[in-house]
């Protein structure tokens, strides 16, 4: 069950091959994790500085990732 996080993080959710992923930006500790559907990590980037974070952004919205709101459930966009 993939879960929201805090106020802190940036979330997008996608759909590959009829798998749920999401990725999360935890500007706290400059962190950018992606999770498979089952929430187990599958890679972690971390002193993620503004330039890459917009760059990984760009490649997130080219995948058709949606970025959630901080009170959106990842379904209202799948």
């Amino acid at each position: 069950m993939i879960h929201i996080g805090n106020k802190n993080e940036r979330i997008w959710v996608w759909l590959h091959d009829s798998e749920l992923y999401k990725a999360v930006y935890r500007s706290a500790d400059s962190a950018f994790v992606v999770f498979n559907e089952h929430d187990e990590i599958i890679f972690t980037y971390t002193c993620v500085n503004a330039k890459q974070l917009q760059e990984i952004e760009t490649l997130l919205t080219r995948i058709g990732a949606k970025q959630l709101d901080k009170c959106t459930e990842p379904f209202t966009y799948l």
